[in-house]
């Protein structure tokens, strides 16, 4: 199954969508209320664990819609060109914001995948609520995995402009060019002093450059940070992944076909109708065709009858 990076659900992941929420729907009806039937506790009724199922998939999926618009509010402070200090602040803000709901949706997707991985070893694993189940595990987790993709690029992206740019600033106020090697070095460093010894001359004015630089040495410094986090992120979430893809190219492979096969069983039926309608044409012309004969029939009978009576009439 693949997913855009904005758009991030296909035809068929919508059109399962629609088919869990009638099946969520007919959970709900399903269970025996509790004041008209006692529910023996050792049957478990299948729809509850669908259900309970489904809840954790929207809260998952309302999470990962939040970090979807967060992203899209840093990325949008990463374009400003002299960030301020608020700015930066905020930026923080927003990255801690993220790093807790991505966790928080990380265990969960365990905590899942350890209770599904159980099921499959069982008689469940050849339900119908299994799969579905298994499906909707699948489907979210690609979900968030193309979600934390997308926050990957915008801070490698905001880093090497942050890389950019202080590489600027030490030519100009250095007058000597810096290569990236000699870049990343300096970036290695947690000291910012070494910034200060590539950049000499007027005071001043670039004790303000200066300032800026280590700014942005410690902008870079936690975004490497983050990047670091996100890649081992990545790694739990490619484990989480990939064992279920298969499985759910399978299951939508299945979902497209049906649609096209509902379509033509409806084709045929609306075809059987129709020759169905024509057949009793058919018929009704095949029994008035039938009933003229025998009235014809009948009729010549009678006058023949009529004959031969005036004719023995006649003789005697």
């Amino acid at each position: 199954m693949a997913y855009s990076s904005n758009g991030r659900t296909s035809s068929a992941s919508i059109g399962m969508v629609d088919k869990l929420g009638a099946l969520r729907s007919h959970g709900r009806h399903s269970i025996v209320d509790d004041s008209v039937t006692a529910v023996s506790p050792s049957v478990e009724d299948p729809s509850q664990g669908i259900n309970e199922m489904l809840t954790t998939i929207d809260s998952l999926s309302e999470n990962i819609t939040k970090i979807d618009s967060l992203i899209r509010k840093i990325a949008n402070n990463y374009k400003i060109p002299l960030p301020k200090e608020n700015d930066l602040k905020e930026n923080k803000r927003i990255q801690e914001e993220i790093k807790d709901l991505s966790h928080s949706i990380t265990d969960e997707l365990k905590r899942m995948k350890v209770s599904l991985d159980k099921e499959g070893t069982g008689p469940e694993r050849n339900s119908a609520e299994y799969r579905i189940r298994r499906a909707q595990y699948s489907s979210i987790s690609r979900k968030f995995q193309d979600v934390m993709i997308d926050y990957n690029k915008e801070e490698e992206a905001y880093r090497e402009r942050n890389k950019q740019m202080i590489q600027r600033q030490v030519q100009i106020t250095s007058g000597k060019p810096v290569s990236d090697e000699k870049l990343e070095q300096m970036l290695e460093e947690d000291n910012t002093q070494i910034f200060a010894q590539s950049i000499i001359g007027d005071i001043e004015g670039k004790r303000r450059m200066l300032s800026e630089v280590e700014v942005r040495h410690m902008e870079i410094k936690r975004l490497e940070e983050n990047i670091r986090e996100l890649h081992d992120m990545f790694y739990d979430l490619g484990q989480l992944v990939y064992e279920q893809g298969d499985m759910i190219n399978n299951i939508e492979y299945n979902i497209e076909h049906a649609a096209a096969y509902v379509e033509k069983g409806q084709q045929n039926i609306r075809a059987a109708r129709d020759y169905k309608r024509k057949n009793n044409r058919v018929k009704c012309y095949i029994c008035c065709i039938v009933t003229t004969i025998i009235v014809v029939i009948l009729i010549a009978i009678l006058i023949a009858v009529a004959i031969g009576a005036s004719y023995l009439q006649g003789r005697l």
